[in-house]
This record gives structure tokens, C-alpha cells and sequence, in this order.
């Protein structure tokens, strides 16, 4: 009996591994079947009709100054030339301001490897070296980072999640049946 609960333990973690591997994504037009005939007819319009690349918003808290002006255009200018962004990136500020938004068009298709990296390089290198220097809070947003996010979260806390359950329905199975073996 222990051997077969066991052996059904490991049955049913094998059963869970692909969740972990899981990813998820904004889903969109890239979702579609690709043989369907709306969705030929809506990738010709985007091929005529390109809408452009996936913004990043870096949301910049700090009070109006030459240095974070300074920092902002530096920002537009390390953001070019690293190859990963493109323009048009535009600056907004607030009505008082006390803080700005700068949207950056990443390259690749939003939540594609070539999209992540592009964020990865704005987080890591641009920012820290561009806002870093001015006295500023910063924080990325926009549908490649929120998608990015999230995946970092899943990541950490599904093995919890599925840890909790797997707890959990032990102890009920336990307090059922008052063997160890059932459950």
C-alpha cells in the first residue's frame, strides 16, 4: 500500500510539471489561427497597415529641473541607440509637475524573446545609468512589462500554490479516512 501511494504521488507530480512551464501572454491577434480566412484578411490589413512597435511607459516621479531634463534626454538618447528602441518616444509631463511619462516603442511584437530582451536591456542598463544618476523614482510599464511581470510572479509563486493543494488535500484526506495510507 505505501508503495502504491507513492508511486500515485509521483503519477500525479508528473501530471503537474507542465504547469510550471507555462507562460503567459497578452493574447491578441497573434492567438488566432492562422488558417483562418478573417484572420488572413486582418494580417493583410496589419501588413498594409503596420500599427508600429509595443511601448514601454517608464513613469518618472521627481520634481521639474535641468537635471532630470538632462537625465530625460539622455534617456531618449542611450534608448536609440542600444538598437532595441525606436522612435518616436514621447515625453509627457503633468499638469504640475511633479512627475513625467516617457513612452519608448521596444522592438519585436510585444511579448515576443526580442521584446523581453529589449525591456531587459531598458530595466537593467539604460535606466539605472540614464534616471539612476538624477534623483528620481522611476518604474516600467506597458503591455511587454506587465506581461513580463507577471510571468516573474507565476514563476515564484506556483510552486506554492500547488504545494498549498497538494498540503491541503493530504490533511482532508487524512482527517477522512484516519489513514496515512489513503491519503
Amino acid at each position: 500500500p505505501v508503495i502504491s501511494a507513492v508511486a500515485s504521488a509521483a503519477v500525479l507530480v508528473a501530471l503537474a510539471l507542465p504547469a510550471l512551464e507555462r507562460r503567459m501572454t497578452a493574447s491578441g491577434f497573434d492567438a488566432l489561427p492562422r488558417s483562418l480566412e478573417e484572420t488572413k484578411t486582418l494580417r493583410a490589413v496589419e501588413d498594409a497597415f503596420p500599427g508600429g512597435a509595443m511601448p514601454a511607459v517608464v513613469a518618472i516621479e521627481g520634481s521639474d529641473g535641468p537635471e532630470l531634463r538632462a537625465a530625460i534626454a539622455e534617456l531618449k538618447t542611450e534608448a536609440l541607440a542600444s538598437g532595441e528602441m525606436q522612435e518616436p518616444i514621447h515625453v509627457e509631463q503633468s499638469p504640475d509637475g511633479s512627475a513625467f511619462t516617457v513612452s519608448i516603442p521596444l522592438a519585436g511584437e510585444g511579448t515576443d524573446a526580442v521584446s523581453n530582451h529589449a525591456l531587459a536591456t531598458l530595466r537593467e542598463r539604460i535606466l539605472p545609468a540614464t534616471l539612476g544618476k538624477a534623483d528620481v523614482e522611476y518604474a516600467v510599464t506597458g503591455d511587454t512589462a506587465a506581461s513580463q511581470d507577471w510571468n516573474e510572479v507565476m514563476k515564484t509563486t506556483t510552486p506554492l500554490v500547488f504545494a498549498f493543494v497538494l498540503g491541503f488535500a493530504f490533511l482532508l484526506l487524512l482527517g477522512a479516512f484516519r489513514s496515512i495510507v489513503i491519503a
